[in-house]
């Protein structure tokens, strides 16, 4: 039997004895019977709230499991793209090795001219762009940020150099 059955039951008792609440013996029957009705009112509050909180703790377990899969997925993820990308660099060594293999074999004058980039910083909003050669040839360009207009002087500034036609890029 629950414990409001079992106050009812207990109030029940009380009324049939017809007790007097103008005695000692009547008066301290009364209180504990209301003593034990708040009491009965307050564990139903503290069931309730526990219910709740089971509830809520079911949610919580089944949503750190959901994660705890997810990471597990992710980690497997991570795991399958760092052994391709390593794969993929494994290949491109070994394409980059045999193709050192053939440069040695052919004759320097057949190889095609290698692009050079260069890094530069506009000095107005500080902005990094990467131009090409014939970019820097051309002998400026405009800041894709703020269109500062950016010149470039190839004049060769190494006092060592005595080629009249060097342009300067090519020297360390």
């Amino acid at each position: 039997m629950s414990y409001l059955k079992k106050l009812g039951y207990v109030k029940g008792l009380a009324e049939g004895l017809a007790l007097d609440e103008n005695t000692k013996e009547g008066r301290v029957l009364s209180a504990m019977i209301d003593l034990l009705d708040e009491i009965t009112d307050s564990l139903s509050g503290v069931e309730e709230a526990n219910e709740h909180l089971g509830e809520e703790l079911n949610a919580v377990t089944e949503d750190v499991r959901r994660l705890d899969e997810t990471v597990d997925s992710l980690g497997e993820c991570v795991e399958n793209i760092t052994d391709g990308l390593s794969r993929l660099l494994t290949i491109i060594s070994d394409d980059d090795d045999e193709d050192d293999d053939d440069e040695d074999d052919e004759d320097d004058d057949a190889l095609p001219d290698r692009d050079y980039y260069y890094e530069i910083k506009c000095p107005k909003c500080g902005e990094e762009t990467v131009i090409n050669e014939e970019m820097l040839e051309e002998g400026g360009i405009q800041c894709p940020k703020c269109g500062e207009n950016l010149e470039f002087d190839l004049e060769c500034d190494d006092p060592a150099c005595d080629d009249p036609n060097c342009d300067g890029h090519h020297h360390p």
